[in-house]
């Protein structure tokens, strides 16, 4: 049974009625409203009907169309019981649809016209992106089969939205993005981006068939072997046909970049660095550990936002006006910020933003604890306001220090010049070791 989001069997009555050709079409709250007085409820039932209506639709049912509402239904434990289907779970659903439709125009914008597809056996990879995302691919593909074999058609949908939004538009098009603006082109990327959007839209055709069909068809055709009339019925991605990009080491190991990569913004939004690109420093105690960025320094930069990124050797001394921060007992991240801050003006700030994100705090730890979920809502979010102050705190007293260490407006010292040129030496504490321009 299909419930409203509250969990409530969905009535005339109630005002909580959801018409799937409305969801599909959309629909003003107007006609809403008048569906209701054409129906058959007497005037007290009508009347909190239409109040329902107005809170739950202040503005209508957006449009949003058939696929979105097949993925979201789908999205839904079909075996476990009861459904609770709410218009803003339909909605993220055409969100995702916008952002396929997207990322699959970008593609083809990037092969082009006269782009031949390689035939996927003798493709060959550039970069360990390269690799990533074709095992990415692969491990979406093992998701749908076991979805659909054992009717647990959620691990399909979750499968194809973390492939689509978090591998190929959060990641790998961020990566390649910069190296496809050159000329020459590599041309690894652009054979990769093809089998991403040829298999990727036939691992979603069955949840998705309008869209896939309308993206495929768009897709250049592979040379050789005859060429399916419909995505429909072409081959569907079976996890042994792409079992050979399967890498689940060079996986985990990327995973401990994106780990960087979020301390890397983190960093960047507590200092409020918007356009700079400041250098960074990785520093590992564990050689192995300190090999495993070798190979992903260029990335790091582009998905960090940063300029060179580079590794510190173990034990070397920390680069002094840099702002760091520990990601574990062996790994600690440094991002420069003399001459991309002004302590003067963001210490101000930073206070402003500890004294409102105290009084949050203030005011969390001071309601009634709720019970069941809500509960565990307000844990999270108590933790969440403590890491966020804690930052602001460790922000604060280094900016702190470099206002101290820095010489006064009224007695400025002589800046040590170039050697061998005019103006004043960048401070940058240390060299970069084995550096990549990001």
């Amino acid at each position: 049974m299909v419930r409203d989001k509250q969990g409530r069997k969905m009535s005339k009555s109630l005002g909580n009625v959801l018409d799937p050709r409305d969801i599909i079409r959309g629909v003003e709250l107007q006609v809403l409203q008048e569906k209701l007085r054409d129906g058959n409820l007497d005037p007290s039932e009508l009347a909190i009907a239409a109040a329902a209506q107005r809170k739950d639709f202040p503005h209508g049912i957006p449009e949003c169309g058939t696929d979105a509402l097949r993925f979201a239904l789908c999205s839904h434990g079909a075996l476990a019981g009861d459904l609770h289907l709410s218009v803003s779970e339909v909605l993220s659903s055409r969100h995702f649809c916008n952002k396929i439709w997207n990322a699959v125009r970008f593609v083809l914008g990037v092969l082009g016209e006269k782009f031949v597809p390689q035939p996927a056996e003798e493709l060959a990879l550039s970069s360990p992106m390269d690799a990533w995302i074709l095992s990415r691919l692969a491990r979406a593909a093992r998701e749908c089969e076991r979805g659909f074999l054992t009717r647990e058609l959620p691990l399909a949908t979750h499968a194809l939205r973390r492939f689509w939004l978090h591998s190929l538009c959060d990641v790998y098009l961020e990566v390649v993005k910069p190296g496809l603006s050159h000329c020459p082109r590599p041309p690894g990327p652009p054979q990769v981006l093809f089998c991403c959007a040829d298999a990727g839209l036939r691992l979603l055709a069955p949840l998705m068939p309008f869209l896939a069909e309308e993206l495929w068809q768009r897709l250049p055709p592979r040379p050789g072997g005859p060429l399916a009339p419909s995505v429909s019925v072409a081959p569907y991605p079976s996890a042994g046909s792409l079992e050979h990009w399967y890498r689940p080491e060079l996986e985990r190991r990327f995973s401990r970049v994106q780990e960087v990569v979020q301390a890397l913004r983190a960093l960047r939004a507590t200092y409020q660095l918007t356009k700079a690109r400041p250098r960074v420093l990785l520093q590992s105690s564990e050689p192995r550990e300190q090999g495993i960025f070798e190979d992903f320094l260029e990335p790091l930069g582009t998905l960090g936002r940063c300029g060179a990124v580079g590794l510190l050797p173990a034990g070397a001394p920390a680069p002094s006006g840099w702002a760091q921060a520990p990601l574990s007992d062996t790994l600690r991240v440094y991002m420069e910020l003399q001459g991309l801050v002004d302590p003067h003006t963001h210490l101000p700030l930073l206070a402003a933003r500890r004294h409102k994100l105290q009084k949050q705090l203030d005011g969390l730890t001071a309601q009634a604890p709720p019970e069941g979920e809500a509960e565990t809502q307000r844990q999270q979010r108590l933790s969440s306001l403590q890491l966020e102050l804690s930052r602001l705190d460790n922000a604060a007293s280094h900016l702190q220090q470099l206002m101290d260490a820095s010489p006064s407006p009224e007695d400025p010292e002589p800046s040590p010049a170039v050697p061998g040129g005019v103006g004043p030496q960048r401070p940058c504490g240390h060299p970069l070791v084995r550096g990549q321009s990001g």
